[in-house]
Formats: C-alpha cells, structure tokens, sequence
C-alpha cells in the first residue's frame, strides 16, 4: 500500500509516469552481463528534492544526503550481503539516536517493523 503511495507522490511531484518507476524484465537483462560483477548504485549528494528517476534503476542516480565514507564503501563492496551490511547500519543510527528523536513508542517500533516489512521483501524478491 505504501509503495503505490510513494509512486502517486513521484508522479505528481516529478511527472514520471508509473510505468518508469516499475522494472521491467528488459532492463533486467543489463544484469545479465554483469553477472559475476557487482552492479553498485549511482549515488550523488544533495536533497531529496533534486532526486530524478531514470527509465530503469541502473540509470537513476540516487540522492543522498552524505555519501558513504571509503571505508564504508570498501565494506560494502567487500561485503558477501551489502544489502543486510546496509540494513544493519541503518538500525544501528536509529537505536543510537532513539533518545535524540524524541519519537513515540509507538512510532519507533513501527519505523524498525517497516525496515523488516521492506527487508523481507527484498529477499523474498
């Protein structure tokens, strides 16, 4: 439910039609040649605001507020599981700054349910 919420939003904000925020089998087969590399996102510091999304994600290029650090990078690159690498740094800096937030109860849990919810997905994919 959230993740057609998330494509109305993009299709409003950056006029990107549905159909180019969905993978499509033809632009998986970019994978295929890549098959004993490691494909590693585009990453590009700035605001959420300035993100544009490609035809496919191997031509997006991904806002983010601070690039990874190269020892970060080096980690994921070397990393058998870079995605569950990811997860465990994200849930790591929310725990951290739990206290800092100053988010509900409630709230809290719901953020770690959806990582889980997001991760699950990912792997079952």
């Amino acid at each position: 439910h959230g993740d057609v919420q998330e494509m109305e939003m993009r299709t409003k904000q950056h006029k990107v039609k549905r159909s180019a925020q969905v993978s499509r089998a033809r632009s998986m087969h970019h994978m295929q040649a890549l098959e004993f590399t490691r494909w590693t996102p585009r990453l590009q510091e700035g605001h959420s605001s300035s993100q544009v999304l490609g035809d496919s994600c191997f031509e997006t290029r991904y806002v983010v507020k601070q690039l990874p650090s190269p020892a970060e990078h080096g980690a994921i690159e070397v990393s058998s599981d870079p995605v569950h690498l990811s997860m465990t740094w994200i849930i790591k800096t929310l725990t951290m700054m739990q206290s800092v937030l100053r988010t509900p109860p409630p709230i809290q849990s719901r953020m770690y349910q959806e990582l889980s919810n997001g991760y699950v997905h990912f792997t079952n994919a």
